[in-house]
């Protein structure tokens, strides 16, 4: 995917944050639906979501407001919604004349992507060629992936790609992170996920372009260090004795979903594993190939990120022989 194509895909048309206080508006009666009117005499619509936000930071339990009649709703909300001495910021579509959320005042932000993407890209340094991967765009969550065309060959005849993944709720439903993987080229099988940092949205950075840029530039460079892990995974044999209570150990230590170590068992015992890196490749090859398994995204990214934990454990304890 090209740049160009990647910040198209990541935009959310028609969206705008705004200051909200009892002196910018307040709530009306519509076409049984509650309205937010502006002072500028705009109506906007309230979907479930926002009605769901606004009623909870009011202190009102959402059930009980979504229940009422939409007259007793608005009478409700304007009383609680005139005693607050703080505002909020909400979500609007202008497209479709709705609010979509209400979050707090220092929380929502629309990132400029552009620009986050120009940090990440500096962090990276002077590469001439980049891929663009996985875009998303939804209120939740605006994230997408870069990745580096130079490779590496930690381990004879296996070659890897390292990149980063950037991640924000313009909504404030999760912090910003920053996640860096090595991806095998092995078919499709093989993301370790590296590395992760995150900014709490609650006590944002004075400058959130530094913030993506400096830890852009450390996880990027952990993705390096991994390789070394991965290498010493590959020396580490499992013991031929007492196999499946090591890999029992591994799983519970490192939260192997279960949905998942049933796969990876039977890869064990129809592929083998000789060493710890055989292993961590069968818990990634189910996550991208296991058809139960595989559409799960968040299923997914986790047993990437758990695959990339083993790696950095791989040393085994000569009396127990667990990981140490």
């Amino acid at each position: 995917m090209k740049r160009e194509e990647l910040l198209e895909a990541v935009q959310l048309p028609g969206l705008d944050i705004v200051e909200t206080s009892p002196e910018f508006g307040s709530f009306e009666e519509g076409d049984n639906t509650v309205v937010y009117h502006t002072r500028d005499d705009q109506q906007l619509f309230l979907n479930s979501d926002a009605l769901a936000d606004i009623s909870s930071a009011l202190g009102i339990p959402s059930p009980y407001i979504a229940k009422l009649p939409t007259s007793l709703a608005v009478t409700n909300l304007n009383y609680w919604f005139s005693t607050l001495d703080k505002s909020f910021k909400t979500v609007v579509n202008y497209d479709d004349q709705q609010v979509l959320a209400f979050t707090r005042a220092n929380a929502a932000e629309m990132i400029d992507i552009d620009a986050a993407l120009e940090c990440i890209e500096d962090a990276i340094g002077p590469i001439t060629t980049l891929d663009y991967w996985h875009p998303h765009a939804s209120l939740d969550t605006v994230s997408f992936s870069v990745i580096g065309a130079q490779t590496a060959e930690p381990i004879p005849g296996d070659t890897f790609r390292s990149g980063l993944t950037f991640s924000y709720s313009p909504v404030d439903k999760a912090p910003m992170t920053i996640q860096g993987f090595n991806h095998r080229l092995v078919c499709s099988n093989g993301m370790y996920a590296v590395d992760r940092t995150q900014m709490s949205r609650r006590h944002p950075a004075d400058n959130v372009y530094e913030w993506i840029q400096a830890n852009a530039v450390e996880v990027w460079a952990n993705s390096f260090r991994q390789y070394d892990m991965l290498q010493h995974a590959h020396e580490v044999a499992l013991p031929a004795l007492n196999t499946g209570e090591l890999i029992d150990h591994i799983y519970q230590n490192f939260a192997i979903p279960q949905a998942a170590r049933a796969a990876v068992s039977d890869r064990i015992l129809h592929e083998g594993a000789g060493n710890l890196y055989d292993l961590i490749n069968h818990i990634t090859f189910v996550a991208t190939h296991d058809a139960d398994l595989s559409g799960d995204f968040a299923l997914q990214s986790r047993l990437f990120s758990q695959a990339g934990q083993i790696a950095e454990h791989a040393q085994l304890c000569p009396q127990c022989n667990r990981l140490l």
